[in-house]
């Protein structure tokens, strides 16, 4: 083996040393301990609006519910039940806020919560739009 070739192995051979050293550098400094609670919320959070959307209360969807509750006025079904299915999703100790609003004026709130992660999805009903949100604290 020539010398230049020799010079050659040992750079490549030092590159990959400094290489593996980063990654496990990466790896091991990167501060995950506060990351994956936060991930755990957001999809808990997703996943309750989700299935709240998707369920019927005394025999009545829900999206039905959100407009009565818009048009007539008449909230005393969601005021009464969502509470109730809500704390059976989550924590006693966990602090929530849902809010149905429409053209960005809640008519419904339901918990009291500041800041957290967020979860919003749109709901059409007879023409109108009403954008859903879930806050976890």
């Amino acid at each position: 083996m020539k010398k230049a070739q020799t010079e050659i192995l040992g750079v490549v051979i030092i590159i990959a040393l400094l290489l593996v050293f980063g990654i496990f550098y990466l790896k091991f400094s990167s501060n995950t301990s506060t990351l994956i609670p936060e991930m755990r919320t957001n999809i808990q959070t997703n996943n309750l609006l989700q299935a709240l959307l998707k369920i019927n209360i005394n025999n009545e969807p829900f999206d039905s519910l959100i407009y009565k509750c818009y048009s007539k006025k008449d909230c005393s079904t969601l005021n009464k039940e969502l509470p109730k299915i809500i704390s059976l999703s989550l924590n006693n100790e966990t602090q929530y806020k849902f809010t149905i609003s429409e053209n960005n004026k809640a008519f419904f709130t339901l918990g009291s919560c500041s800041s957290g992660i967020t979860a919003n999805y749109p709901i059409s009903k007879n023409g109108l739009i009403f954008d859903t949100n879930m806050l976890i604290c």
